[in-house]
């Protein structure tokens, strides 16, 4: 995960408003709920929120008496923003297209935002879709008889969404009302391929219910089909596109037919569908958001395939730092960590033995259930052989004593280790792309990463103590 973090401490008045440049975009704003010294967040993705795992830049800015202002980069055509409040998070703006130029204004009251300014028909239309979106499905609950009625919402929010940007633009034909469309149309489609993926496994309660309506969704859906397949240009805009070819792929290949998703399988069919740039997005975005399902074994065969492809040297730079954090033989750099009696472990101090590094944090219901695993593992070995380091992100160091006094997440026979408060940001995480917990790393005597082992709990950990024990008996 690449982020560039830049903290911006202004407190300005809503008149002072800023002059945009030809490389960047004004948003100024005024909301009655933020209270003197509030902050606001704006994250910028450039290369469109897809890819927001591999490159984003974050902008906090403080109110004063509510208003907020930030002179942004843009250094493409358009970029995406997401426009965070983190005191009050129900009151998220969510994600918008900026363009260089734009000075775009918003002045709320008592929850009403009114859009002001050049670019603000690309705030207004996704605000009031929002809008439309949580009017048309209220508070609906999902149950087993009522699966196809979720499906018909779907489409009716679809359907409002155009007639929205019909209304607003007119007969007018432009650029923006292209994107916008595209947009909202593969958001619509998006929900419900990945609804299904969600669903169409047999372990799921809805699974005879969706199994049943499939027939129909297929058959209500072929008019989409006909209609993505013949203006697959215009959909190609939205940056949702390239997700939607995925969740697409997953489920004509995977769920329909009860078989696991594989990064490597799905490459494969997107280096043999796809040309161009739609094949690079597409396979940055399949590397990206599924980085933790990627082990040392399919990075070996991955990167001869994927390296000449990404041409974009933003995709190209995080697949190869990523590569190099978790091929099979990779050296670790020697961190520096503290455990829970504050003392400074580092790994030169483990060298000899096998290590087994679990990062968790705090209220990870995963991370929760595989430590009874771990820790019957650990006790299968010598302890001057092998040993489990528990690495917390917890942010609150009292939390983290606490955990470790509960034995729910770690125990004391394990080494505790903590990233001092950073967090996700702690220079360990950041090396090797954490970013899903619990993540295991397995490194051998000689501090060489061996590889991130799948879960153990498929197999009951029969696999994971194979490769810990072939690592024991290994010689330089």
């Amino acid at each position: 995960m690449k982020y560039f973090l830049l903290i911006l401490l202004l407190s300005v008045r809503f008149h002072c408003l800023c002059n945009p440049l030809s490389d960047s975009a004004c948003i100024y704003g005024k909301m009655s709920f933020l209270s003197d010294k509030d902050s606001v967040e704006i994250a910028v993705f450039p290369e469109g929120i897809s890819f927001g795992n591999i490159e984003s830049r974050i902008f906090f800015v403080t109110s004063s008496n509510g208003a907020f202002s930030l002179h942004l980069p843009v250094e493409k055509k358009y970029v995406c923003v997401n426009i965070l409040f983190p005191k009050y998070p129900e009151r998220n703006l969510g994600i918008y297209y900026v363009s260089a130029g734009d000075s775009v204004s918003m002045n709320e009251n008592n929850g009403t935002i009114l859009f002001k300014g050049r670019g603000s028909d690309r705030f207004y239309l996704p605000y009031r879709i929002k809008e439309l979106t949580q009017s048309i499905a209220g508070r609906f609950v999902l149950t087993n008889e009522n699966v196809d009625t979720w499906f018909s919402l779907q489409d009716s929010i679809r359907g409002a969404s155009l007639n929205e940007v019909d209304k607003f633009f007119g007969k007018e034909k432009s650029e923006e009302r292209e994107l916008l469309t595209a947009n909202f149309v593969m958001m619509a489609e998006i929900r419900k391929v990945s609804f299904l993926n969600r669903v169409l496994n047999s372990s799921n309660p809805y699974y005879s219910a969706v199994e049943k309506f499939y027939n129909s969704y297929l058959s209500t859906n072929k008019e989409w089909y006909r209609d993505f397949y013949a203006n697959r240009k215009l959909y190609s805009q939205s940056q949702f596109y390239c997700k939607y070819l995925i969740e697409q792929y997953k489920l004509d290949s995977c769920s329909l037919k009860h078989r696991d998703f594989k990064v490597t399988s799905c490459f494969d069919f997107v280096a043999s569908n796809y040309n161009g740039d739609i094949k690079e997005k597409l396979t940055a975005l399949l590397i990206s958001t599924y980085e933790s399902q990627i082990s040392s074994n399919d990075l070996t065969y991955l990167v001869p395939r994927v390296s000449p492809i990404l041409v974009n040297p933003i995709f190209r730079e995080y697949f190869e730092t990523n590569a190099k954090s978790k091929l099979k033989g990779t050296v670790l750099y020697n961190f520096t960590l503290t455990d829970e009696f504050g003392k400074i472990r580092s790994l030169s101090d483990f060298k000899g033995a096998v290590l087994l590094m679990d990062f968790y944090f705090t209220g990870c219901g995963p991370c929760r259930k595989i430590h009874p695993l771990l820790d019957s593992i650990r006790a299968l070995f010598p302890r001057d052989e092998f040993k489990l380091l528990s690495v917390s992100v917890d942010i609150n160091r009292k939390e983290w004593i606490k955990t470790i006094n509960s034995g729910l997440y770690t125990s004391r026979e394990n080494i505790n280790l903590y990233t001092s408060g950073n967090g996700e940001q702690d220079t360990l995480i950041k090396h090797f792309y954490i970013n899903s917990f619990p993540t295991l790393l397995l490194v051998d005597k000689f501090g060489k990463l061996i590889g991130r082992p799948e879960d153990p709990r498929s197999d009951e950990g029969k696999e994971l103590i194979r490769m810990i024990k072939s690592a024991i008996l290994a010689h330089g």
